[in-house]
């Protein structure tokens, strides 16, 4: 993959991307159409993007659509190991759907969704107290998702 700090959109990207997101499933067919130019020449940009970095089409699921009722940030400060270690064995685990180096009074963030409260202890709790270097986590449970959005970090 490309680095994607070097890549520099211009307008005809950013209607592609924006298209994209609208409709992931859209086909390169009718983003030509819609944007008055050539499926060959969507196709080229979409790869070019992709290839540098700079674009990543992916599948983002509803928490609800899989029945997932619980969702918890975890704060974990780490001792006696690098977090790094610490959190790339908290990315192995089945119920983490996200983990982010930290910085204050934490190390490790990691985001946890699971079905009920007993499948939070059994599987999730077990497996994170087995991590060596895992000295304290602090779980803070979602009482609601207001707002969640997988279109971060894109200036124009």
């Amino acid at each position: 993959m490309g680095d994607s700090s070097e890549f520099a959109f211009d307008a005809l990207d950013w209607k592609i991307v924006d298209l994209l997101k609208a409709n992931g499933r859209i086909s390169n067919q009718e983003i030509a159409e819609r944007l008055s130019v050539t499926r060959a020449s969507v196709g080229f940009r979409i790869q070019r993007m992709t290839d540098a970095g700079a674009l990543r089409i992916v599948a983002a699921a509803d928490f609800g659509a899989y029945d997932y009722s619980v969702l918890i940030a975890l704060a974990i400060k780490v001792t006696g190991r690098a977090p790094q270690a610490v959190a790339e064995e908290l990315a192995a685990l089945p119920a983490i759907f996200a983990v982010h180096l930290v910085t204050g009074t934490h190390h490790v963030e990691a985001l946890v969704a699971v079905h009920d409260f007993a499948e939070l202890s059994d599987a999730v709790m077990g497996s994170i107290n087995g991590i060596a270097g895992i000295a304290h986590v602090d779980a803070c449970i979602a009482t609601d998702v207001v707002f969640y959005n997988f279109d971060v970090g894109i200036a124009r």
